[in-house]
């Protein structure tokens, strides 16, 4: 065999090497965020709210076409500061629907979940190919409502020409 076809073919097993190689690559990511109490029962963080130590949340992973299917599943406890972190490893979840969700306050005061809003969930994109570099995924402020409203709550919500429901 010539020395040009020798070459052509290494060439060709060494790209389809890399190719295979780069199709089987896990994927990691950490998904970050923060669990606060709405002291306000508005429905998003206000200036009052603080943050939740050890609250617990869960991220969930599903397949877009048949919501039944779990891909995933990871909870994680929050710090002094509020924050969690989850490690994410596996495979792409480009055809995915990933949520972090509310699952347990340690503040009998502030441990009501609100459904009715999007503050008790929060989506994050876990695909590796959606642009970003990092493989850090921040996800939204997720909150638990308090029992009942601070004081000074009202005058505040008024100011920003928001009714909250209660």
């Amino acid at each position: 065999m010539s020395k040009p076809y020798q070459t052509l073919i290494l060439s060709v097993t060494t790209l389809f090497f890399l190719v295979t190689l780069c199709a089987a690559k896990e994927n990691h990511f950490s998904v970050q965020g923060q669990v606060f109490c709405d002291v306000c029962r508005a429905g998003f963080f206000t200036k009052p709210c603080t943050y939740i130590k050890g609250a617990t949340v869960r991220l969930e992973c599903r397949n877009r076409e048949q919501d039944t299917v779990l891909t995933f599943k990871g909870e994680a406890t929050t710090d002094d500061s509020g924050t969690y972190h989850i490690s994410v490893d596996g495979p792409d979840f480009e055809d995915d629907i990933c949520e972090v969700k509310l699952v347990k306050s340690p503040d009998s005061d502030c441990n009501e979940i609100n459904v009715k809003n999007s503050n008790d969930k929060a989506r994050v994109s876990l695909a590796a190919n959606s642009g970003m570099t990092s493989d850090v995924r921040m996800a939204n402020p997720i909150g638990f409502l308090k029992k009942s409203a601070n004081s000074e709550c009202s005058k505040l919500l008024e100011a920003m020409g928001v009714v909250p429901d209660t």
